[in-house]
């Protein structure tokens, strides 16, 4: 007579919490890494690539692929995440016809929108203007100031002592994208036990 294990299904249902954990984790800090390499890029030359909002955006489409797979009621929100990647979209476009942000500035706050949809995007918002107003605030103190001696060609920091007014929105971009994951509770344990 075979026995019968009684644990199996708890095996498996922690065996399978662990994996879709680790895949959710994984796409998270691929789409943070991304918006962390922006922010580099972004101080050090006032260039965000292109690449990068594209990566974030695909995190989110494995996520979500992810998310509806593991049989979680996520599909009921996807809307929420695309019409706030969408009007993400539209405002920061007419921001970079305006002149206000530059393309990849708009094209990596609109990747970041889909992964927070409509319930995030105001938190999302708020948190990149303050964290922007700081580095404003820092970019008039050194082009009043001029405390870097010799810096590099094409950074931020010698176009601004030079008198240009730049902001490198990708890293306020990327601290506003940082604290609302944490906001909306990407990385709680409740929201992970949620994923099954």
């Amino acid at each position: 007579m075979e026995k019968i294990n009684r644990n199996k299904p708890k095996e498996d249902f922690i065996w399978r919490f662990r994996i879709i954990c680790a895949f959710f984790l994984f796409f998270i800090f691929v789409a943070l890494g991304a918006g962390l390499y922006a922010a580099y890029s972004d101080f050090k030359g006032m260039i965000i690539p292109n690449e990068l909002s594209l990566i974030i955006l695909a995190v989110f489409c494995a996520y979500a692929a992810l998310i509806n797979f593991s049989g979680n009621e996520f599909i009921v929100s996807v809307p929420s995440h695309i019409i706030g990647g969408v009007a993400m979209f539209v405002i920061t476009f007419f921001a970079f016809m305006a002149k206000m942000m530059g393309g990849g500035d708009a094209k990596i706050m609109s990747a970041y929108a889909f992964w927070f949809g409509l319930k995030g995007i105001v938190a999302f918002v708020f948190y990149t203007a303050l964290f922007g107003a700081v580095v404003g605030l820092v970019a008039l103190y050194l082009k009043k100031n001029k405390p870097v001696q010799s810096p590099k060609d094409g950074s931020w920091i010698q176009r601004v002592q030079a008198g240009e007014s730049a902001i490198p929105y990708g890293i306020p971009i990327f601290i506003g994208a940082l604290l609302s994951f944490l906001k909306l509770g990407y990385f709680s344990a409740e929201y992970l036990k949620s994923l099954l």
